[in-house]
């Protein structure tokens, strides 16, 4: 694996102390099912919500920051017992108020944010360590330095997960 990351990237993944997400797009595939209701409801992977219990276990705070207004995200986040912003207006402001509750003081360089949509941007341009996931949009792909294999919803913030859990070994 380690090949496949240049050594600076490699090195930044050693120092993850915050893995931040966005939801839609990254969590779940995109899509929204509605009933006649009006009752929204999404898939999302239990290989990501390993991921991420795995990453905690290591010490990695997790947050969930995201534009949504549906309440699947509080939903998910808390059933993952994940703290989340949801109907988040101004991510990046968000995650600097999140870092600013953490006991140790954890720079923006020292978060991976996996985002997959324009809303991201200027989140992942911020960040040490930007990830979209393989169906983000062209622009995130310019701006991340991780792609992953997988599609969101589909196991890629497993796979973020996992690469940030072998760096630490020093594999």
């Amino acid at each position: 694996m380690r090949g496949q990351i240049l050594d600076d990237v490699w090195r930044k993944f050693r120092q993850v102390r915050v893995l931040a997400l966005d939801f839609d797009g990254v969590l779940t595939d995109g899509t929204v099912f509605m009933d006649v209701a009006g009752r929204e409801s999404v898939r999302c992977s239990h290989r990501d919500g390993q991921g991420i219990v795995d990453v905690r276990a290591a010490g990695i705070e997790v947050v969930v920051i995201s534009s949504q207004t549906s309440e699947y995200v509080a939903a998910r986040c808390k059933k993952m017992g994940v703290p989340y912003y949801y109907k988040a207006t101004h991510k990046l402001r968000t995650l600097e108020s999140f870092l600013a509750t953490l006991r140790e003081p954890v720079t923006l360089e020292q978060v991976c944010f996996v985002g997959d949509d324009r809303g991201d941007l200027e989140v992942m341009r911020a960040v040490g360590i930007p990830c979209t996931v393989a169906d983000g949009i062209p622009e995130c792909h310019d701006v991340a330095v991780i792609v992953t294999a997988r599609h969101g919803g589909d196991h890629a913030v497993r796979e973020v997960c996992d690469r940030i859990l072998e760096a630490r070994k020093g594999a």
